[in-house]
């Protein structure tokens, strides 16, 4: 069991004190210090034999399930004061004094102490400046202590920012905001299913079944089904029947909570940060993003993400939220922290102009700041020509007025 070697390596290596192990594993002191006394790293049981539809069930219906909810529910850790001691402490009959990382050191304080989540916010934020502040003052350092005490800030900082990013998560969640959501729309709204029916093992590409309703003819399927109005198993069958033989994915890949946290933009300073010191910029290139049901934005470089999914997955907006209903979808481009560009292309939730208006509007009341005329919004809306893009030069001509007339149409 993984929770074992977690709970050693806190407490052996870490320095973590019984309270706080038990404080984040939810496991009582005594246990913990049994499971610390014992030799077993894992514990030992005699095996068991299953039926093997017994065997299934089980592992369809719990397998994944409870794998996702043991890793989520932990929140990342920090470092704590006594390990960044350890690791930036000078040695020597000439130890040199603590310097800039005594703030650092006051804020690990604060931390520990630290109990509802503003006041963990906040410290995250000043472990973060605190780490910057340092870093900066000794740029350019070679010397070994430097470089040893370089490499601790630098970790401490990503830890922080780790942690940051589940603080903002889970505030939101608590929060229950009744934001306007947007589902999956058409087939599309199978892959959620599937996943789902599957013990969130996996999800069946939509994509892949619509690309192979437009291929019909070559592809050889007879009957071909509407697209839009298919069951949940002529989709599983379409795809599993047809799409092997063509060499495209059968699956779209869903990222765990975990995964989404790390992708998630926080608001620092008025600007979107991806890292503790890492401004969202995207170099001009396109980026997938979504807001999901609680105004948590995810952005990442989906051509980035193709490349390291396996030979049968491939990457939809789907993925970013597992398939969830979201606030709004699209595509995005950023530069130091500020939008440039955002719309909302995604066939598969087919935001409307409203979705796109209630993210700018969330993004705003988190304190990001939108430039004048920087970002500029298209919105693909159906008028009496069809579907065609609506362009505002500026998202606060959408926030202000919300059915304002484009400023260019395409």
């Amino acid at each position: 069991m993984a929770t074992l070697n977690v709970i050693r390596r806190w407490a052996l290596r870490d320095q973590m004190s019984i309270r706080e192990i038990s404080r984040r594993t939810g496991l009582a002191r005594n246990t913990i210090k049994k499971h610390l006394r014992s030799k077993e790293s894992e514990p030992k049981y005699p095996r068991r034999v299953y039926a093997q539809s017994t065997l299934i069930w089980f592992l369809t219906l719990f397998g994944r399930r409870a794998y996702t909810f043991s890793m989520s529910a932990l929140p990342p850790p920090l470092c704590t004061l006594h390990q960044f001691k350890a690791q930036t402490g000078s040695t020597g009959l000439f130890a040199k004094g603590r310097g800039l990382l005594s703030i650092i050191d006051d804020e690990l304080t604060t931390w520990n102490n630290g109990n509802c989540v503003g006041e963990r916010k906040k410290t995250l934020v000043n472990i973060i400046a605190a780490c910057r502040q340092w870093l900066n003052v000794k740029q350019g350092k070679t010397t070994a202590l430097a470089l040893q005490r370089g490499a601790a800030v630098t970790a401490l900082a990503q830890q922080a920012f780790a942690r940051l990013q589940y603080e903002y998560f889970e505030m939101r969640k608590r929060a229950q905001p009744n934001h306007r959501l947007r589902g999956l729309q058409g087939g599309y709204g199978h892959e959620r299913s599937t996943y789902v029916n599957s013990g969130k093992m996996v999800a069946v590409s939509g994509s892949t079944a619509s690309a192979l309703i437009k291929n019909a003819p070559i592809v050889g399927i007879q009957n071909v089904p509407q697209f839009d109005n298919m069951t949940e198993n002529e989709f599983t069958h379409l795809v599993n029947t047809y799409a092997p033989g063509q060499l495209f994915q059968t699956q779209v890949h869903f990222f765990t909570k975990q995964e989404r946290i790390g992708r998630l933009a926080v608001v620092l300073n008025h600007q979107l940060y991806i890292g503790p010191d890492l401004l969202l910029d995207t170099n001009g290139h396109d980026w997938a993003w979504v807001m999901d049901g609680y105004g948590n934005l995810y952005t990442t470089d989906h051509h980035v993400e193709e490349g390291n999914l396996g030979q049968h997955e491939r990457f939809n907006h789907s993925t970013l939220n597992a398939g969830k209903d979201v606030v709004c979808a699209g595509i995005l481009q950023a530069a130091q922290g500020h939008l440039t560009y955002l719309d909302n292309a995604s066939g598969h939730y087919r935001p409307r102009r409203k979705n796109v208006v209630e993210a700018l509007k969330i993004l705003k009341d988190s304190h990001y700041r939108f430039r004048t005329n920087v970002c500029e919004v298209r919105v693909m809306e159906m008028d009496n020509n069809g579907m065609q893009w609506s362009i505002f030069d500026s998202a606060q001509t959408l926030i202000d007025n919300p059915i304002a007339a484009p400023d260019q149409v395409g």
